[in-house]
């Protein structure tokens, strides 16, 4: 069989490609889990976003002083407030996209 320059033959990139094939519950589960953590870590770029929006007073320089600001105000919380609510949309939307995607 050929070799790649990685070192890697062909059969075995193909299993590496090939899809996992996993039962409707787990993929559901992991696409749910995914579109969960995936909201979890750009919330706060997502908070600061909305308040550099919402700024008319000049309050912000940019997304990093933004973010600064808004966990001197309100702590580290400030940054996820509201992501309860948000994760409920987003875990049915994310596992349905995801998990059709092997269908």
């Amino acid at each position: 069989s050929m070799t790649t320059i990685s070192g890697m033959s062909s059969k075995d990139i193909e299993r590496i490609r090939a899809p996992a094939n996993l039962p409707l519950w787990k993929n559901v589960c992991f696409s749910a889990a995914g579109g969960v953590v995936g909201a979890t870590a750009v919330y706060p770029l997502d908070i600061a976003k909305t308040q550099l929006q919402m700024d008319r007073t000049g309050k912000y320089t940019g997304l990093f002083n933004a973010l600064n600001t808004i966990k001197g105000e309100g702590g580290m919380g400030a940054l996820y407030r509201g992501l309860p609510a948000n994760i409920i949309g987003i875990m049915p939307e994310k596992t349905i996209k995801l998990a059709g995607n092997d269908f």
